[in-house]
């Protein structure tokens, strides 16, 4: 209690999850007669007084599970306590200190628990470039273990396109043992692809696959509090990329040759993440605050001639910055929760002669991978230039924004699941939103080249958010689309993707 002199908890000792408060004299030492204040058959748990010692808010639970209560402090009604449900026989059991030497005592050994404990089947869309596949599918399998302090963690993947055998996957390693700092490291192959490009008199189309082996070692920096948390991290590694053409049916290119297929290029990278956006039970998104995000990046050539250092198509290297801001505000409306309007842009800035015409895209829902099979059920991805109701890198180049307004707000509180299926839907949101981005660049006197500037993408929708549980422990946030494009192409759009919009 505010007050100081009486301690409310939860107890069991009926057999059955209710309040309890035993009066305290701290001074003396003291304690008073433990009372009874709940009699309910079902359980309570989380109890909290509220600052003036007028009321209690506690979970109960119920026929349809856990509910928010308030019942007032009326200490005369409280009463005393019923009996115990299970009394110890006899007399407390007592242990020999002689029996502790049989038990093991040594230093702890991450090993014994770092052991692969599960794997799920992983599926990775098609790399796309110009509004069409241009690699895979990939179909594969992860898997992941840390031991029993998490100390240690470790993930692995592998996939291999449906269509050409193309590997992708990764390794990755992070050492918690300081606590703060966090250590990392990694070896990746990831494949891209650029297009299409015009060549010879006769136009010829051509796209160019790209494959990345990277190995990179990081350091992040953790400053968490109670209204803000902030994140530095830095790191360093080298990269091999290898490229090939291949014509409009996906075929090898046999009579072009590119003249350096493959570079090897040091990669250089300083983050910083802020944020101060918080939520409560009830809320179906951030509330309040702001999230920040920048990321300063340099990569450079190993053994370039002189004479390639900063020609387009034979130097790689490259700088760039990229950043990101959300803004949250909650009003009271309708509903069971709050109303936000929230706030997101994104930008990004890449010179130097390796940040070509497709560096960056804009364009798409963002999402993310279905977690429950691995494969992809809903053609997800996380996307930093979204806008909805177009495809994929519909604009590209080496300047790249986008921005999207939304009001998102309460419709209906299901809280149901249906006898033995294993899903509960929670609620149902949803949101009104204005997207709009674009990119371009480089300006280059080479034909498919260059980036020229196109007017920007913008888009009106709606979207259908369901909140639900699969499988007990697996939260699962879906969403339902519609987006009217303001530009180029007529009709709306539907969509389906897993996890928040931003």
């Amino acid at each position: 209690m505010p007050d100081g002199r009486t301690v409310v908890f939860v107890s069991d000792r009926s057999g059955i999850p209710n309040l309890y408060a035993r009066p305290v004299d701290p001074a003396a030492g003291r304690r008073g007669p433990l009372r009874q204040v709940t009699d309910v058959a079902t359980g309570v748990a989380d109890p909290s007084v509220s600052p003036d010692g007028h009321w209690i808010h506690l979970s109960v639970y119920t026929a349809d599970g856990w509910d928010l209560g308030r019942l007032a402090v009326d200490e005369a009604g409280w009463r005393d306590p019923v009996p115990t449900a299970v009394r110890p026989e006899g007399g407390a059991v007592r242990v020999a200190a002689v029996q502790l030497d049989t038990l093991r005592v040594g230093p702890y050994r991450s090993v014994r628990t770092l052991v692969p404990r599960y794997w799920e089947p992983v599926a990775l869309p098609a790399v796309r470039s110009g509004g069409r596949d241009v690699l895979g599918p990939f179909l594969g399998a992860a898997t992941g273990m840390s031991d029993a302090v998490g100390r240690h963690t470790v993930d692995a993947g592998v996939a291999a396109s449906l269509d050409g055998g193309q590997i992708d996957g990764g390794l990755s390693y992070l050492w918690a043992g300081w606590g703060n700092p966090l250590v990392s490291a990694s070896v990746s192959q990831g494949w891209d692809a650029a297009g299409p490009f015009g060549v010879g008199d006769e136009g010829r189309t051509v796209f160019l696959q790209e494959r990345e082996r990277r190995a990179s070692l990081g350091l992040t920096v953790l400053r968490a509090r109670f209204r803000t948390n902030v994140s530095i991290t830095g790191s360093a590694g080298i990269l091999e990329e290898s490229r090939s053409l291949v014509d409009a049916n996906l075929d090898p290119v046999r009579d072009l040759r590119l003249a350096r297929p493959t570079s090897r290029l040091g990669d250089l990278r300083l983050s910083l993440s802020l944020s101060t956006a918080r939520s409560h039970g009830l809320s179906i998104s951030p509330e309040r605050g702001v999230q920040l995000f920048v990321q300063g990046r340099t990569r450079s050539e190993f053994s370039l001639a002189d004479s390639l250092a900063g020609v387009v198509g034979g130097d790689r290297g490259v700088d760039e910055v990229l950043g990101r801001a959300r803004a949250y505000l909650s009003f009271g409306a309708w509903g069971e929760a709050d109303h936000v309007i929230a706030l997101g842009a994104s930008g990004g800035w890449a010179r130097g002669p390796g940040a070509d015409a497709f560096w960056y895209d804009v364009g798409g829902a963002s999402g993310r991978v279905e977690p429950i099979t691995g494969l992809g059920l809903f053609g997800g991805r996380g996307l930093f230039f979204p806008v909805r109701g177009y495809e994929d890198g519909d604009r590209s180049g080496s300047r790249a924004w986008s921005a999207s307004v939304e009001w998102r707000f309460p419709l209906l509180w299901s809280h149901r699941g249906w006898g033995l299926l294993p899903i509960h839907v929670d609620r149902l949101h949803g949101a009104v939103f204005v997207d709009a981005g674009n990119a371009w660049g480089p300006d280059l006197p080479v034909p498919g080249f260059s980036g020229p500037r196109r007017d920007a993408l913008a888009s009106v929708g709606t979207e259908f958010r369901l909140d639900a549980l699969a499988f007990f422990t697996v939260p699962l946030r879906l969403r339902f689309g519609l987006a009217q494009p303001l530009v180029g192409p007529d009709g709306l759009r539907f969509y389906v993707r897993l996890g928040p919009s931003f």
